[in-house]
């Protein structure tokens, strides 16, 4: 009877005596409805896993964008581990709490019953949920389902591999940008601003197409010589560089420094504890225990960002050693043009961020945030993409780079904060003196270097 009234009110749509609902949901008396904040977020991670990301990578998504978790917003300061003193605010998405989100049928009006804890099953019983479904396109649902049932979680390779997956970024919004392909003749074949999955959010950033960006910036890869030129000349790399090299041993020494200090007085200080509580002085023995607390806090931040300085230095180090290879890298790319997993790589190893800014109706901005060795050059790429050519029935790939446009170029949280008005009319100037200054010429990306996405 009991099992029956719980089916009952599953069928019935009542939230039950759980302390938390499925995100995407709240509770209206007995009754679960839909939170369509949260619902808007369940949607964009159906719309993104569809897109094909991972469940890392749309975690990450979220966390940058700083969408509150369930037991962030559900239990806040309070501490949810009391070994390590975790705090519910310092949850964040992971890739299970996304896998859950998308294999829960409760989404299309489904609910599980899996037979209560004495006689949990293998597989649950599924019941209709009266009331609205979160997601009203129940297609998505099962198409993100047969994703999901016929790849490997921990080596998922998508149907289309896309080389800026991950590292193109909205100037106007700072969300990340996805793939969107369809293979027809006349489907989308863009990357565009996820803000576009957010009910009433899309910050009205352009799409640009997938092909177009990555065939340009292949085109600037097999030059060989232009990136580093329009980035800064090599003597400005190394010297950035060694610099930065400097500047991370001089921590390290502070911190390896501070480390036997802090031995000294951890061990003096328990002595002093023993002693306090040998000659039975609670008050002391107090003191130095708060004390000690505090100086092994001390040493364990210190040993993490000596951890950290350790892998920093190696890939500083790397970048110095290595970074002529750079060139040779660039040439034997020119044969692979067709080997879309060997260029995604290459675009991972050699490229930090896109950052998609729109200048006018005919052009966008593609700040280019070049990586050596994993790490980031203080110059960026500037690719200035012209629409036009992409809308011919011929198409020409056109574009413009440099890396230095007179004026700053600055971001705050990857959102463009510069005078769009003056970056306008040094385009303008550019463009009156085409011919004339050979660094702002007009780029033509020969159809041989057209990157096209094969179909499966």
């Amino acid at each position: 009877r009991s099992k029956d009234g719980i089916r009952s009110s599953i069928m019935e749509g009542k939230a039950g005596g759980g302390r938390f609902l499925p995100y995407g949901y709240s509770k209206k008396g007995k009754f679960i409805v839909i939170d369509e904040e949260e619902a808007e977020v369940v949607r964009m991670i159906f719309e993104l896993y569809k897109s094909g990301l991972g469940f890392k990578a749309i975690a990450g998504i979220l966390n940058n964008q700083g969408i509150p978790t369930r037991s962030q917003k559900a239990l806040g300061e309070r501490e949810i581990n009391s070994k390590t003193g975790k705090l519910a605010k310092d949850v964040k998405w992971s890739d299970k709490t996304v896998d859950d989100i998308i294999g829960n049928p409760m989404h299309i009006g489904q609910r599980r019953y899996w037979g209560g804890k004495e006689n949990r099953k293998k597989q649950p019983e599924i019941f209709h949920m009266e009331g609205p479904t979160l997601l009203e396109n129940h297609a998505l649902f099962t198409e993100c389902a047969e994703i999901r049932k016929n790849k490997s979680h921990k080596n998922h390779v998508t149907t289309y591999e896309y080389l800026l997956k991950d590292k193109m970024v909205c100037g106007v919004c700072g969300r990340n940008y996805y793939a969107k392909y369809k293979p027809t003749p006349h489907g989308d074949k863009v990357y565009i601003c996820s803000s576009r999955l957010i009910k009433s959010g899309n910050c009205g950033n352009v799409g640009v197409n997938i092909s177009f960006i990555e065939s340009v910036l292949f085109h600037q890869i097999i030059q060989t010589d232009s990136i580093l030129k329009y980035v800064s000349d090599e003597d400005k790399v190394k010297h950035q560089l060694q610099a930065e090299l400097f500047q991370l041993q001089n921590t390290k020494e502070t911190a390896i420094k501070r480390k036997g200090q802090l031995e000294k007085e951890i061990q003096v200080t328990i002595d002093l504890q023993i002693e306090a509580k040998a000659k039975d002085y609670p008050s002391q023995f107090s003191r130095y225990t708060k004390k000690l607390e505090e100086l092994n806090e001390e040493e364990n931040s210190n040993s993490k960002m000596l951890k950290k300085l350790e892998v920093q230095l190696i890939k500083v180090q790397a970048a110095l050693e290595h970074k002529s290879s750079i060139k040779t890298t660039m040439m034997e790319l020119k044969k692979s043009a067709q080997n879309r997993t060997r260029l995604r790589a290459i675009f991972l190893q050699l490229f930090s961020k896109v950052v998609i800014s729109p200048i006018d109706k005919d052009t966008v901005l593609a700040d280019v945030f070049i990586s050596l060795n994993g790490v980031t050059v203080t110059s960026t790429l500037k690719l200035f993409l012209d629409l036009k050519g992409i809308r011919l029935k011929h198409k020409k790939y056109m574009y413009r780079a440099a890396s230095d446009l007179g004026i700053p170029i600055v971001y705050e949280n990857n959102k463009l904060i510069s005078d769009m008005d003056k970056i306008k009319q040094q385009l303008h100037l550019i463009k009156e003196n085409d011919g004339l200054i050979e660094m702002f010429d007009v780029n033509y990306v020969p159809e041989e270097y057209f990157l096209t996405i094969p179909l499966p």
